[in-house]
């Protein structure tokens, strides 16, 4: 993916928690010793995103953490939570594959 990016063109990085495995292993793995590497990529928080655009991006979101807190602050079933959650992956999906 990194090798198909035009000059100066980056992948956006959306990250929920700086601990997470996934944003820790990003930016431990493609710091100081490959700097070239870390230069391709541009991190947002959650937050920060919205009008964000790039040709590729990493999302780094804890979707079992958002049903654990559907399920404990709701009134919805397990089925209903599951149903929402799909749904927003795949419109995610959908609209993250837009150019």
């Amino acid at each position: 993916m990194i090798d198909t990016l035009d000059e100066g063109e980056k992948v956006g990085c959306i990250y929920e928690d700086e601990s997470s495995e996934i944003y820790k292993f990003l930016t431990e793995n493609f710091s100081a010793d490959k700097i070239e590497m870390i230069n391709k990529l541009e991190f947002y928080s959650e937050a920060k995103a919205q009008g964000s655009e790039h040709q590729y991006f990493i999302i780094d979101v804890n979707w079992d953490g958002r049903y654990k807190n559907l399920l404990s602050n709701t009134n919805l079933t397990p089925e209903i939570i599951n149903d929402i959650l799909s749904f927003i992956q795949s419109l995610h999906t959908t609209i993250s594959r837009s150019k």
